[in-house]
C-alpha cells in the first residue's frame, strides 16, 4: 500500500463537522446534544443553541450558529486557555440557572418527594476572590506565572485574574518585574487580609539577600517566604472572621469570596435555629466560620476539626470574642466513633470527601433534632443525603451558593429535622 493511499484514507475518516441542537446541560458545563445514537457533551455549548460540532475525542465546538441569551463574550482575555473558569462565556443568570439544574438533577436522582424549591445566593461575578495560588515557571528561560492550562500542566502567563480582588491583582503586576530576576519561586499563595495582601513565596533554592529585601518592599504586602515546610519570613496575617481577627496560615481552610460567605452564615444561623440553652456540634469547624456567629447567639458550641494547628488558632480567636461559649477539639472525623447525645444541633461543612462516617453515626443518634449541612460538592453530599434520610432526617430547606462564578464549582446548604 502506497503512502499516498495511506494518506487518502486517514483523510476520508476525518470526522467532519455536524450541526445540532444543544439540548441540556452536561454536570461540568459542557452542552449536551444527540448525534444519532450518540451523546455528546461539548464544551463551550449552551442548551438550546445550534452549534457546528467536530465529533472527536473529546467533541469539539466549531461554531455557534444560533446563540442562546444565555451567551456572552468572556470578560477575561485568558478564559479560552485558563483551566481556572469553566463558564465565562455563560451569563450570570445562565451560570445559576445551570447550578440550580444540576443540583436539582442530583437529588432528585435520591427518589425522595416533596424536595424544597433551591434558593440561590448570588453576589458580583467579578472581584470576588481573595485568596489564590499561583504556579511559577523559568521553563526556557521564561517567565510564566499564572494557573494551569485546562487539562495541562502548562501554566498560563497572566498580569490579572478577572476573579481576583483589585489588591491581589495589583500584586501581582508588582511582582512579575521581581521574579523574572531570580529562579527561586515555584508557587505563590496570596490572601486578602484586613489592611495588607498577604504574599506568601514557596522556594526551591535560597533566594539571595538582596531579592529578599526586594520583596520585602513591596508596599501592603505582608511576606511570608518557606523553603522545605521551614520558615525563612513569617510575617503574621490576620483576617476578620465574624467580628474578629483570626491568625491565618497558608493551606488553612478559608471561603474564597466574602460576601456570598455572609449570606451562608446568616442562612446557616436562620436555619440552625440557635438560642440559649442549645448544645451545638460544628463538624469541621475550621477557623470557626459558623461556630463563632452560633456561640455570639447564645448557643455552647464544640467545633471538631481535624486539624490540630486550626484548631489552635481558632481557640486563640475565639477566647477573644465569645469567652467560654466555645470549645474546639481536634479530631480525626472520617472514621472516629464520636459520642452525639449531647447534642441537640449539627452542623457539617465537610470537604469534598463529604461526611459519611458522621452522618451514619448522625442517623442513630435520636437526640439530634437538627441538622445543616454545607457541602461543596454534590456527589458526596447526595451519598450523605441518602443516609440521613434513611436515618429519619426530612429536608426542609435547600440554598445554592454562588461561591465561585464563572467556574462550575458552588456551596450547597441543606436543612434536615428529624422527623
Amino acid at each position: 500500500m502506497s503512502n499516498r493511499w495511506r494518506s487518502s484514507i486517514s483523510r476520508d475518516r476525518e470526522p467532519k463537522p455536524i450541526e445540532a441542537e444543544v439540548l441540556a446541560w452536561g454536570d461540568h458545563g459542557d452542552g449536551e446534544l444527540h448525534v444519532g445514537s450518540k451523546r455528546l457533551f461539548v464544551a463551550g455549548a449552551i442548551p438550546d443553541e445550534l452549534v457546528s460540532v467536530l465529533a472527536s475525542k473529546p467533541p469539539k465546538l466549531i461554531k455557534v450558529l444560533t446563540p442562546s441569551d444565555d451567551r456572552r463574550k468572556s470578560p477575561c482575555r485568558y478564559a479560552s486557555e485558563c483551566g481556572g473558569c469553566q463558564l465565562q462565556h455563560v451569563t450570570p443568570r445562565g451560570q445559576l440557572n445551570f447550578k440550580a439544574d444540576r443540583l436539582t438533577r442530583f437529588l432528585h436522582g435520591l427518589a425522595l418527594d416533596n424536595l424544597p424549591e433551591v434558593e440561590l445566593l448570588s453576589a458580583e461575578d467579578r472581584g470576588y476572590r481573595r485568596r489564590a495560588r499561583l504556579s511559577v515557571s523559568y521553563r526556557g528561560g521564561k517567565l510564566r506565572m499564572g494557573f494551569r492550562q485546562a487539562k495541562s500542566n502548562r501554566i498560563v502567563d497572566i498580569d490579572s485574574c478577572y476573579n481576583l480582588t483589585d489588591p491581589l491583582n495589583q500584586v501581582i503586576k508588582a511582582l512579575k518585574p521581581l521574579l523574572a530576576q531570580q529562579r527561586a519561586v515555584s508557587h505563590i499563595d496570596l490572601l486578602q487580609l484586613d489592611h495588607a495582601v498577604g504574599l506568601h513565596l514557596r522556594l526551591t533554592e535560597p533566594l539571595q539577600e538582596q531579592q529578599l529585601d526586594a520583596f520585602q518592599s513591596l508596599p501592603g504586602v505582608a511576606l511570608k517566604v518557606s523553603r522545605d515546610e521551614a520558615w525563612l519570613v513569617d510575617t503574621p496575617w490576620l483576617v476578620s472572621n465574624n467580628g474578629s481577627s483570626v491568625a491565618y496560615q497558608p493551606g488553612d481552610f478559608l471561603q474564597a469570596n466574602t460576601k456570598i460567605n455572609a449570606l451562608m452564615v446568616e442562612r446557616v444561623l436562620e436555619w440552625m435555629a440557635v438560642d440559649e440553652g442549645d448544645s451545638v456540634a460544628d463538624f469541621f469547624s475550621g477557623l470557626g466560620n459558623f461556630s463563632v456567629p452560633m456561640a455570639v447567639k447564645g448557643a455552647a458550641v464544640v467545633g471538631f476539626e481535624g486539624s490540630d494547628a486550626m484548631v489552635k488558632r481558632a481557640s486563640e480567636a475565639a477566647e477573644r470574642s465569645t469567652a467560654s461559649r466555645i470549645v474546639y477539639r481536634s479530631v480525626d472525623l472520617f472514621g472516629t466513633q464520636l459520642v452525639l447525645e449531647n447534642y441537640n444541633k449539627v452542623l457539617l461543612d465537610p470537604p469534598r470527601a463529604g461526611a459519611q462516617s458522621l452522618c451514619e453515626q448522625l442517623s442513630k443518634a435520636a437526640k439530634v433534632e437538627r441538622v445543616v449541612y454545607v457541602s461543596c460538592d454534590t456527589n458526596s453530599l447526595a451519598r450523605d443525603l441518602k443516609i440521613l434520610v434513611a436515618g429519619g432526617f426530612n429536608i426542609e430547606g435547600l440554598a445554592l451558593a454562588d461561591m465561585f462564578p464563572n467556574t462550575i464549582h458552588s456551596e450547597t446548604i441543606v436543612l434536615l429535622t428529624r422527623v
